[in-house]
């Protein structure tokens, strides 16, 4: 059972939970990003699709869903934690 426990522990490791970890590198924050342009996609769409089904006649106004708006958002999101990270490393340079 002690295996299983340390399986899942690598397994979060591997998923970036803890942002500090040096695996996070460019391809892992693209992948993130892609990732979350994707999700926002798919949450415009459904939103659109609910709506028109209740303002019928909203349906010719609807927005395009704006992809530079979510990439940029995305990038926001890893920049806090890319900011984390290299304040981490630098209380740790410092305690030496």
């Amino acid at each position: 059972m002690a295996l299983a426990g340390s399986a899942v522990a690598v397994g979060v490791a591997a998923t970036q939970a803890h942002p500090t970890s040096r695996t996070r590198t460019a391809i892992t924050r693209a992948k993130i990003v892609r990732r979350h342009v994707a999700r926002a996609h798919a949450d415009h769409e459904r939103n659109v699709s609910r709506r028109n089904r209740v303002f019928p006649t909203q349906a010719i106004h609807v927005r395009r869903f704006n992809a530079t708006a979510a990439r940029a958002e995305g990038r926001r999101l890893t920049k806090g934690y890319r900011k984390q990270a290299k304040s981490v490393r630098k209380r740790r340079r410092n305690r030496r």
